[in-house]
């Protein structure tokens, strides 16, 4: 998942300081007393141990506990909020849940990467940097995708806007392909060419496209959102002769490019 914290680190990073990480014989409720006492050491073992019980309920409350270790300065807590945090919103979208909850748990997964990044000496945000951005940079691209589904596209680009482009490389033409969604819903005709060039370079880059049985949740359900818009603009002929077979042969390249479930949904296959 991403590096553990050090046992022998400095006391002030609190990964030691009453040698929770060594102590396997604690009780749930002396971990529960000393988190409450401020033991972010604590804090993060009950939010190991919340993690566990595999459940939507567990990791929102693993969530909370390493949310509480993050504010007191750790970055291995932020980290893990970050994380647990995607994880979450990507269960509510693998099962078409894409409401409020879903937006709300992106919504932490780019406020806890950004606790990460508040000391830049901290070993544990240095070890983890790459990581750090990646979340970032996912959480801001799943908030923008969830204002779109939910017939916000004007704010879908501003908040694309704060990863205008993406340092994470294999985020870049997710976060082009939703642009270029977005735009249609936003300028119309007025960008068509711009829409369509978007759309002709990704889906004719054969490197990405074999990414995407493996890609997350969020990127599928962007390519295929993609797919649907470029098929109605080769089908209409906007900016472009109408092309009907061209069109049913994006949906499906996309279908049989996609392994979610939820993401293959309106892509129809034919044959």
């Amino acid at each position: 998942f991403f590096a553990r914290p050090r046992r022998g680190a400095s006391p002030a990073r609190g990964w030691v300081r009453n040698n929770i990480w060594e102590d396997e014989n604690m009780t749930p409720e002396e971990l529960q007393t000393a988190a409450n006492s401020g033991d972010i050491e604590a804090m993060i073992s009950l939010g190991e141990q919340s993690l566990d019980g595999r459940t939507i309920n567990s990791y929102k409350t693993a969530v909370d506990w390493f949310a509480m270790a993050a504010q007191k300065g750790s970055a291995y807590a932020a980290l893990k909020a970050s994380a647990i945090s995607a994880d979450i919103s990507e269960t509510y979208m693998s099962n078409a849940m894409c409401g409020q909850e879903a937006f709300d748990f992106w919504q932490k997964t780019t406020m806890y990467a950004l606790d990460a990044m508040k000391d830049p000496s901290d070993p544990d945000f240095q070890d983890n940097s790459g990581l750090v951005m990646k979340l970032l940079e996912k959480g801001f691209l799943g908030m923008a995708f969830l204002q779109y589904a939910n017939r916000q596209a004007e704010q879908a680009l501003n908040t694309l806007k704060s990863i205008d482009p993406p340092t994470t490389p294999h985020l870049v033409n997710a976060a082009n392909l939703l642009k270029a969604v977005c735009m249609v819903d936003v300028t119309g005709d007025s960008a068509i060419n711009e829409i369509i060039s978007i759309f002709n370079s990704v889906f004719t880059n054969a490197e990405y496209v074999g990414l995407m049985p493996d890609a997350s949740v969020l990127e599928q359900l962007i390519f295929a959102f993609a797919a649907k818009i470029y098929a109605v603009i080769l089908r209409e002929g906007l900016g472009t002769v109408a092309n009907p077979q061209l069109a049913d042969a994006v949906l499906d390249y996309a279908y049989n490019a996609l392994s979610e479930d939820v993401a293959k949904q309106g892509l129809r296959p034919q044959g």
